[in-house]
């Protein structure tokens, strides 16, 4: 049957599978646009399943236990006896290492106080344990302590209760009148803590080497160490807290100047001052001064010596701390904020050696460079010019590991402007005496010294692009600067995917790829090991195949768990095709064309081209009818109104990039035309943002399309420049070089090749019906740009049509705009696309 917008609220999104430890249950969420969300367990064996309404963040607890929430409700289900418990009121959980007991933190309101409680349970027992006015808890590494914060009227305590031991009530081993805040413990049980000093906003930090009795702490306080400068402070923050050594030895926390000390701008009125020779624009300046004036570093101190050292100063703040490593790496905090066309210079790096404290120069570090550190903390690892290096802390050496290997690590197809990153890599070996880096397509094990590499993968030879899958054992610290260790006799998972949009997974060792989970033509996602078990949980779909839950182990094929959406078959629905194309610049194009449901290869068809970058992606994904639309067309919704829907990829050449779009794009319907049987003159144009900017260069420098639709798209590239992104706080000259719009000069070195690129430059030339749509309140791409389309194509008697949202931003979150963006976009192109009459909206 037909497919109408009547029919789209039985569509539902099949999301976050899961399978548990022993493989013997999966889970996954069924969401809906238009009715309440289920989360459903599932026995694999004998496919009985349970649904439990509103669930929602669904885990399992080894093999015994599947935990959810619904609303504000923890709900525990037994796999054994399929019983259920509830925590009511719950604000967060956690669980032992084991799985034998959770901790929730529940709050309520009685007689018009909030209460907050701990409840201790031992699963699987009835036993429960509760405490009262528990503000936060903490456990321990081995989780069989946990350190409790309690407020009781005015008074703090910090409590330790032994969790196996029910008959043992908490001990209080710290009293105050103060708050207290951050608990963390060491490996050695010991705790650390803020606490807040008399002076506003100060902190200081007390230490207990024993939880098993009343101590008294010991006292890192400035006002009282003549070793660290009294106009500093204990910094707070949630990004770089207190932590221990893994000895237990050493403690790290922030330290940064005073607001008081700080020099304050007074210049008599509240006006703001913006200085062209500033360093920064007023309002990153003003936003981020803490960060930029006054920099916070880490401190750390030594608690059996009571000694301190800086890890860091005011030109290298920002410490990477790696878990059980003798090495702390600093750079600039300036590294990760500055905007992409602000003056860059290099910044230096240190290396701190955590025994001793002594502190070395590593190296300048270039805007853009990438650096990661490895998991013992010795080696820095950063990518420069075209080749892979390491410093070695322990020798201070460094050495470039790639320069004898043929293979090219540096991402050629990146083609935005500035600095080309290289493909990434993996990590390091168990006994970190080799990396694991990518190429284009393979994974490469290379020594530290570079003296052996080893390519793991053969994707060359079939044009598979191979990566690493990866799951919480593989999960980093370091505030994202780790790399982590990576064991190849255990086998990890690779991704692979090819050129043509097939997906695989595969398992590799040292030894190479050893096995092939799944192989399709089709779009394979979600897959996931069972912990203790060769099982394999995995979805797979195409764009007329609605997705599977899917489960296969090395002793049976594949076989379905659940298929989503089975009111699909009664729908006539179309299919999808890859189509391959070139331009006189460049070759190996390729874009998705879909099909019309009920197609008829006698009938001459409209078409939609709907553009983004590269869009080849979305062949074989499986696309719910909606009317919630937001920010892109969609494709189903189309193809079930009868029209193809084609989706180009687009290589850009760097200053050219409207003229890229419009061949590329031309080249790509031209390909189509000679394939399928779509009239000539029924072509419409979409694009939002980015695809915007090129929806409205093409029409103005192309006859090829009969009408367009240009959402929240940039059309004057000059006023755009020199204009502020709101959102964001940066000026929109940060967009064009080292960015998306793929500029290699600035603007005032040559002005020609930025107004060649402006599509409100060739609105004279425009003979397409243009619609543009835009937020009221897009800062990100200014809603004043499609208004200065709007009066450029108005003076120049153009038929056009602007629609403003007015509580609307850039991406469109409003379900009734959405809806109705939906229905205008149809009326749209169904006018000039399908000769239906137009509707009052689109009369003058």
């Amino acid at each position: 049957m037909d497919l109408t917008p009547k029919d789209y609220h039985l569509w539902h999104y099949l999301l976050d599978p899961k399978i548990s430890d022993n493989g013997n249950w999966a889970s996954y969420l069924l969401h809906y646009q238009n009715a309440e969300d289920t989360l459903v367990l599932q026995h694999i064996s004998n496919k009985k399943r349970y649904a439990f309404p509103n669930g929602s963040e669904p885990r399992f607890l080894g093999d015994r236990w599947f935990v959810y929430k619904t609303a504000n409700t923890l709900e525990i289900f037994d796999l054994e006896i399929h019983s259920k418990q509830q925590v009511p009121n719950i604000i967060t959980y956690k669980v032992s290492p084991n799985n034998e007991y959770l901790f929730a933190l529940s709050e309520k309101i009685a007689n018009e106080k909030r209460e907050k409680r701990l409840e201790i349970l031992k699963l699987g027992s009835g036993n429960k344990r509760s405490i009262k006015n528990v503000q936060d808890f903490i456990p321990n590494e081995n989780g069989n302590l946990l350190a409790l914060m309690v407020k009781e009227d005015n008074s703090w305590s910090l409590k330790v209760v032994e969790v196996h031991n029910n008959k043992i009530f908490p001990i209080t081993i710290y009293n105050t009148h103060n708050p207290i805040s951050n608990i963390v413990w060491s490996p050695k049980n010991q705790i650390a803590f803020f606490e807040k000093s008399g002076r506003e906003g100060s902190k200081r930090i007390l230490w207990l080497n024993s939880v098993k009795r009343k101590l008294d702490p010991k006292v890192f306080d400035i006002k009282n160490r003549l070793d660290i400068d009294s106009t500093l402070q204990v910094y707070d923050n949630p990004l770089a807290s207190l932590s221990f050594s893994e000895d237990g030895n050493k403690l790290f926390f922030q330290l940064k100047q005073r607001k008081d000390t700080r020099s304050v701008d007074n210049h008599g009125s509240s006006v703001q001052v913006w200085n062209a020779k500033d360093k920064l624009i007023y309002p990153v300046h003003e936003g981020n001064k803490g960060f930029f004036e006054n920099p916070a570093f880490t401190m750390c101190w030594n608690l059996g010596t009571d000694t301190t050292f800086p890890l860091g100063d005011d030109q290298s703040s920002k410490a990477i701390l790696i878990k059980g490593s003798n090495y702390v790496y600093t750079h600039s905090i300036l590294d990760d904020m500055i905007a992409h066309d602000e003056s860059r210079a290099p910044t230096p790096i240190y290396v701190y050696n955590l025994i001793d404290g002594s502190k070395r120069f590593v190296m300048w570090r270039k805007p853009y460079m990438p650096i990661k550190v490895s998991p013992s903390g010795r080696n820095l690892i950063y990518f420069d010019e075209s080749n892979w290096w390491i410093y070695n802390a322990k020798n201070d050496q460094h050495t470039n590991i790639t320069k004898n290997i043929s293979s090219i690590f540096k991402n050629m197809e990146y083609d935005w402007s500035g600095v080309k990153p290289p493909y990434g890599l993996l990590g390091f070996t168990n006994d970190e005496n080799k990396i694991i880096i990518y190429d284009k397509y393979d994974l490469w094990e290379i020594s530290l010294n570079g003296a052996t590499a080893q390519r793991l993968t053969r994707g060359k030879e079939n044009n598979r692009i191979f990566r690493f899958v990866k799951s919480g054992e593989y999960i980093a610290n370091g505030n994202g600067y780790l790399v982590p260790r990576v064991d190849l006799k255990k086998g990890i998972i690779l991704k692979g995917e090819t050129w043509n949009g097939d997906t695989g997974y595969y398992s590799l060792s040292d030894g190479g790829i050893t096995k092939v989970i799944v192989e399709a033509d089709a779009k394979v996602d979600w897959l996931q090991k069972a912990k203790n078990k060769d099982t394999y949980l995995y979805t797979i779909e195409k764009f007329d195949m609605p997705p599977k839950l899917m489960l296969v182990s090395t002793s049976h094929q594949a076989v379905e768990l659940f298929r989503s959406n089975p009111q699909h078959e009664k729908y006539k629905w179309g299919k999808a095709e890859l189509v391959k194309y070139s331009t006189e610049k460049k070759d190996n194009l390729k874009g998705a064309l879909f099909y019309p449901a009920d197609f008829n290869p006698q009938k001459m068809y409209p078409m939609v081209v709907f553009i983004y970058d590269k869009m080849s992606g979305t062949l074989n994904k499986y696309e719910n009818p909606t009317l919630y639309t937001a920010a892109d067309i969609n494709i189903t919704n189309f193809t079930s109104r009868g029209y193809f829907v084609f989706c180009p990829d687009i290589q850009y050449i760097n200053n050219e990039v409207g003229k890229s779009a419009l061949e590329c794009v031309e080249a790509g319907v031209s390909a189509v035309l000679n394939i399928a049987p779509i009239s000539p003159l029924k072509i419409g144009l979409f694009g939002h943002s980015f695809g915007g900017y090129e929806t409205s260069y093409i029409i103005g420098n192309s006859k090829m399309f009969a009408a367009a639709i240009s959402e929240s798209g940039i059309h004057d590239v000059k006023c755009f420049y020199f204009s502020m992104a709101w959102l964001w706080n940066l000026p929109q000259y940060a967009r064009f070089l080292n960015s998306q719009q793929r500029y290699s000069i600035p603007y005032f070195e040559n002005p020609f090749i930025y107004e060649e690129n402006s599509p409100i430059n060739y609105v004279a030339s425009i003979r397409t019906p243009l619609l543009t749509i835009t937020g009221g309140t897009d800062t990100n791409v200014n809603w004043e740009q499609s208004v200065q389309m709007y009066n450029a194509m108005r003076l120049l008697g153009k038929e056009h049509i602007m629609l403003i949202y007015p509580d609307e931003g850039h991406d469109f979150f409003g379900l009734e705009n959405q809806i109705d963006m939906t229905y205008k976009r149809w009326q749209w192109f169904d006018h000039y696309l399908k000769d239906e009459p137009p509707l009052q909206w689109m009369l003058p």
